[in-house]
């Protein structure tokens, strides 16, 4: 008699497994007798059953018990801008709307309801808000935001989320990336210019604690080159950040290109490409991503069929 063993398969592994020897496996269908035995993969381990009845309940079994496990990464997303229209599997993605790929979930798209010719220059998460700031001055909802202001959109609409000057930029600064650290607001600014004393270039990560602004990162302490201009932004609850730049370059060994993701781990500082721009599933000649916001693992994010990504 025989019995077909199917695996579950899943193409993430998490930071934590590795270098345990954990992997998720291909998918594979095994052939084989009643009394005979196979070694497979099942919720990224190897295990070896009895082929028959027990084979195909260890398996199930194995896989319900990952389940808890897994099941908090499968409503991570990313939310991406571009600076032109693009085409994607969800639709066209025009200026003014966010592209976002939640794992298990078709892409889809988000009109922010910005006047034509308005473009995000900022994203991040709240809740189930985002936060946004745009490249130009726009009228909507009863507010009147600038390119250095953050504004919310949610279901009720748009509503001012914070003003910059109340941060104390100067009126021809823009706000070019925008991330959320618990109740701090970082952002990054498109120019040089001062906040009273504190000088900051294009490329510095600035913290906003509700009373004050600060430099958190120095583009030069993070080894950007002169010129350098971030223009996006995500930081994750294990500190690592996420960013993307409008130049080429090279920092900490990795080369990037305008619109590719890099992640950089302040602890270590170590820097890694985490996505290309040519895999944001988009088609445009050219286009950059100029604004991104994500929720969850950035392994999550980067390596899951919802970006599909292969090992």
């Amino acid at each position: 008699m025989t019995h077909e063993v199917r695996e579950f398969h899943t193409r993430f592994r998490p930071r934590a497994t590795r270098g345990l020897g954990l992997k998720a496996g291909p998918r594979r269908t095994h052939q084989g007798s009643g009394g005979g035995s196979v070694t497979h993969r099942a919720c990224g381990f190897a295990m070896s059953r009895s082929i028959g009845f027990m084979t195909r309940l260890g398996a199930a079994l194995a896989c319900v018990a990952c389940a808890p496990v897994m099941a908090a990464t499968w409503q991570d997303a990313g939310f991406h801008a571009f600076d032109t229209t693009v085409r994607s599997d969800a639709g066209v993605v025009r200026r003014g709307q966010v592209l976002v790929r939640r794992f298990g979930n078709a892409p889809s798209l988000v009109d922010l309801g910005l006047p034509a010719g308005v473009r995000v220059a900022g994203l991040a998460l709240t809740g189930n808000d985002i936060l946004f700031t745009p490249d130009t001055a726009f009228a909507s909802g009863g507010i009147v935001a600038t390119p250095r202001d953050v504004v919310r959109h949610g279901a009720s609409g748009v509503s001012m989320f914070l003003r910059g000057s109340d941060l104390g930029l100067p009126a021809n600064v823009r706000i070019d990336a925008l991330a959320l650290a618990g109740t701090d607001v970082l952002l990054s600014v498109d120019v040089a210019a001062r906040i009273g004393a504190t000088a900051i270039g294009p490329a510095d990560i600035l913290r906003w604690n509700g009373t004050s602004v600060s430099v958190l990162h120095a583009s030069h302490s993070l080894g950007l080159s002169p010129g350098t201009n971030l223009i996006a932004l995500e930081r994750f609850a294990d500190g690592s950040l996420l960013m993307g730049f409008d130049t080429a370059g090279t920092v900490g060994g990795v080369a990037f290109k305008p619109g590719d993701i890099l992640e950089y781990i302040p602890a270590s500082g170590r820097w890694s490409m985490a996505r290309g721009s040519s895999r944001f599933g988009v088609t445009c000649d050219p286009c950059v991503l100029v604004a991104f916001a994500a929720s969850g693992n950035p392994d999550v994010v980067f390596r899951s069929s919802m970006e599909r990504y292969e090992d």
